[in-house]
Order: C-alpha cells, then sequence, then structure tokens
C-alpha cells in the first residue's frame, strides 16, 4: 500500500488520438465507468513484459482506488484487486532470459512494488492465449492489459461459448500494450517514474535475467513531450478483443 502515502491523481495526465492528434482528456476517458471493486489483469507473458510496459497504467489505477477510499477515510489498509497473469511452469517464471527458478516472493518482489499484492494476486498461466484468456475468465477481469503480439497458435484450447458471453458482458476495456498504433498515452511525472523505476531495478536484480531485456523508459517519447515518461496503448472495445481471440472459444473461428 506504499503506493498511497507517494502518489496523486495530478501526477498523472491521460491523453487520446483524436482527428488532429493526440489531446488531453479526463481519467474517465482512459477507464470509462471505474469503480473501485474492478479487477483489473496484466497479461505479462514474460516476467518483466507488464512492468515495463504498463506500469504506470497500474499505478493510475491504483491511484483512482486509493483515491475512492481516501475520500472515505484516513484509515484504511486494503489494496486494489490487480493481477499479473505470468507464465510460471515447473521449469520456473518465463522472462526474455529464459525460464528462472524463483521463489514466490522472489518473482513477485518487481510486481509488489507497483501494490500488485500481495501473492494470490501473482497467477499462474501455462503460457498460453488460452490459458491467459481463462485466468481472465476465472478471476472476473473488468480491464485487461495484453500485449498486443500475444496471439492465439495453432492448436490452442477453447473455452465454451458461454465464457465468452461472460467475458463480453464483464469486460469493460482491454489495453494493448507494445503497441505500433496507440490511441492512448499516459504521460507521468517524476514521482511516478521512481516508482516505476524501482521496479525495474528489482528486476534488475533477479538472479539469471539479463539487464538487456530491461529497457528503461521511452526517454524520445517523454522528450517530445516534456513529461518524465510516456506509455502508450491502443484501447480496443472488448468485443474487438474478444473476437481477436475468437478461436479460443468453443463459438470462435
Amino acid at each position: 500500500m506504499h503506493t498511497s502515502q507517494v502518489l496523486s491523481a495530478g501526477d498523472f495526465e491521460y491523453w487520446q488520438r483524436g482527428g488532429n492528434g493526440f489531446g488531453r482528456v479526463p481519467f474517465e476517458s482512459f477507464c470509462p465507468d471505474y469503480h473501485e471493486s474492478d479487477r483489473t489483469g496484466v497479461v505479462s507473458p514474460f516476467l518483466e513484459d507488464g512492468i515495463l510496459h504498463a506500469s504506470h497504467a497500474i499505478l493510475a489505477l491504483t491511484t483512482a482506488f486509493y483515491d475512492a477510499w481516501r475520500a472515505r477515510t484516513d484509515d484504511f489498509f486494503i489494496y486494489p484487486q490487480h493481477f499479473a497473469i505470468l507464465d510460471i511452469s515447473a521449469g520456473g517464471v518465463n522472462s526474455g532470459s529464459g525460464r528462472l527458478r524463483l521463489d514466490r516472493d522472489r518473482l513477485g518482489w518487481p510486481w509488489g512494488n507497483l501494490d500488485v499484492w500481495p501473492d494470490s494476486q501473482w497467477i499462474s498461466s501455462d503460457g498460453s492465449v488460452y490459458g491467459a484468456l481463462k485466468n481472465a475468465f476465472d478471476l472476473h477481469i473488468n480491464r485487461l492489459f495484453w500485449p498486443e503480439s500475444f496471439v492465439p497458435g495453432d492448436g490452442e484450447d477453447r473455452l465454451p461459448e458461454y465464457a465468452l458471453k461472460i467475458m463480453r458482458t464483464r469486460l469493460k476495456a482491454v489495453f494493448y500494450y507494445r503497441t505500433d498504433e496507440p490511441n492512448i498515452e499516459i504521460r507521468s511525472n517524476s514521482n511516478v517514474k521512481k516508482v516505476a523505476d524501482q521496479s525495474v531495478w528489482r528486476l534488475s536484480q533477479l538472479e539469471g535475467l539479463s539487464a538487456e531485456n530491461l529497457p528503461m523508459t521511452d526517454d524520445e517519447a517523454a522528450s517530445e513531450t516534456g513529461h518524465s515518461s510516456v506509455e502508450r496503448y491502443r484501447k480496443v472495445e472488448p468485443d474487438q478483443f474478444l473476437d481477436d481471440v475468437g478461436v479460443c472459444f468453443e463459438s470462435g473461428g
């Protein structure tokens, strides 16, 4: 819960692509129909993916969660319902440097810094698109962050048709990260960058994870906007996302 002491809503700006390029929009345009009980899932096929490419979004949603609680009381101990969906097998957690044999506390250490905690929020998946979708379904996820290059392969298992129908109703938004066609940006100040960079530093301390797989903030984008850091996403409607992964459902193509 440490970020509730160091971050505020004013640390973030939201920019959305329109007919004349990106323009600043309120938080509600980034996350319409936000509620503090929303459940957010970050699919991270490599341990470091979500931290490197979605940490500012996680922190923005975490701050909105704490703002809702701060409006009620000064005395609370609670964490948002945010989940890291990770590829974990008997050989260890998957990373850009291969499988790492880390205990749960160690693999979750960088995520905990983003208040994705306790360890019940670090979810084991099988590395497939089907597996990530099944976790998103089982966890009742409302907002999903997903690497755009993570697409169904041949021979994916399929979820039942009712899962597709329920997810069409339950999902509020899907954000593709590592996209070439962003339509949403989060521009953050140095307070946010310090927290995010601490998670990157924690990644760098994990045994076997090469620093070459840990690029820092997009400095060029940050320089263009005058902010400390920028994260970019392609936000899509749930129906579009579910069509993209439709072969993973019994009613899919």
